[in-house]
């Protein structure tokens, strides 16, 4: 059986699951969600592709939403 290939380093490190991934737009999509949910660099490089484009469709539509009325 082969072995695996050495793992690929990246401006933000070891790339999973997004090799080949435009990194302005990983670099975009990072910023965002750290920016947003406070979550630390790692946790996010963490998710796949697919979990980073659903938490941003989430974070799309909580900033769509109304926010809270000042009092009257």
């Amino acid at each position: 059986m082969p072995q695996l290939p050495a793992p690929v380093s990246g401006f933000f490190g070891p790339l999973g699951g997004g090799l080949g991934y435009p990194s302005r737009q990983l670099q975009e999509e990072v910023a965002r969600l750290a920016y947003y949910f406070h979550w630390p660099l790692e946790q996010i490089l963490d998710f796949n592709h697919v979990s980073r484009r659903q938490w941003l469709r989430q974070l799309e539509r909580l900033a769509a939403q109304p926010g809270p009325q000042p009092p009257q």
